[in-house]
């Protein structure tokens, strides 16, 4: 239970950091945790359930307002929600599939840990270099959405799945890269983030049994919901402000060393 309070904790403060909440939660139960192998991209995915709803509860006046529009302004092609649909469905179908075959991979790395370890490090490096290049802008803002934005960031938010490549880290380089302001590119990074986590918890629920202990499941998530709702704000003004990309890269060269120190 004390080990699932501790995912709740990591994941609620991770979530709004672009450090990859799902890589430091797989580090962390790699070295601390008997979880089989198997099974940690699964616990990993449930626990952004959690801080999905935080999230809802803290862009709810943004999801009240697309939802009291008139059917109209919906379908309009710049509309926050056509991009958001679009990149849901894209990132949906693509990282349901890229989801499958990393679980199917992980099941051959029991024993292992080194090498997954070092693997995740080499996709923290590549996140922190993307944060690294990716330059701030102040010239297009969220009314200026278009469907290529959706159908790109859908794409590139799919790979997110992967632990060590940071789904906000991905999302705002990326929209930054496509001349978006850095406020509203983290803004609409964690919108993206609200649709796709609940429709993954249904995905999974209608297609796979959940083989993790339910009781320390559930505390997991509901920490991480708290400690999400709690962290919210703070850390997303202060992802504003910081660039976490060196922190990315120190942390993924440092999970190499699992691996060097085996060859020797």
């Amino acid at each position: 239970m004390y080990e699932a309070i501790m995912l709740g904790i990591i994941q609620g403060i991770t979530e709004w950091l672009p450090i990859s909440s799902s890589g430091q939660l797989v580090l962390f139960l790699l070295n601390f945790s008997e979880i089989p192998v198997d099974q940690i991209l699964q616990y990993s995915v449930w626990l952004h359930f959690g801080t999905a709803f935080a999230a809802i509860y803290y862009f709810k006046s943004d999801l009240f307002d697309m939802i009291k529009k008139s059917p109209k302004e919906i379908r309009k092609k710049n509309s926050v929600f056509t991009f958001l649909v679009i990149s849901t469905l894209i990132s949906g179908a693509v990282g349901f599939g890229i989801y499958k075959l990393i679980k199917g991979y992980l099941a051959n790395f029991e024993g292992n840990a080194p090498f997954l370890m070092a693997a995740i490090g080499f996709f923290l490096v590549i996140t922190g270099i993307l944060q690294r290049v990716a330059k701030k802008s102040k010239v297009r803002n969220i009314k200026n959405l278009t469907i290529a934005d959706g159908v790109i960031l859908g794409l590139v938010q799919a790979f997110a799945i992967v632990p060590g490549l940071s789904r906000s880290g991905l999302t705002t380089s990326t929209l930054l890269f496509r001349k978006f302001q850095n406020h509203a590119a983290l803004k609409l990074s964690f919108l993206m983030s609200i649709p796709l986590v609940l429709g993954a918890q249904l995905g999974l629920g209608l297609t796979e049994v959940i083989t993790l202990d339910i009781n320390s499941l559930l505390t997991a998530v509901v920490t991480s919901f708290i400690v999400g709702l709690i962290t919210i704000k703070m850390f997303m003004r202060l992802a504003q402000k910081v660039n976490f990309s060196v922190f990315c890269i120190i942390m993924g060269l440092l999970a190499f060393l699992p691996l060097i120190f085996s060859l020797f």
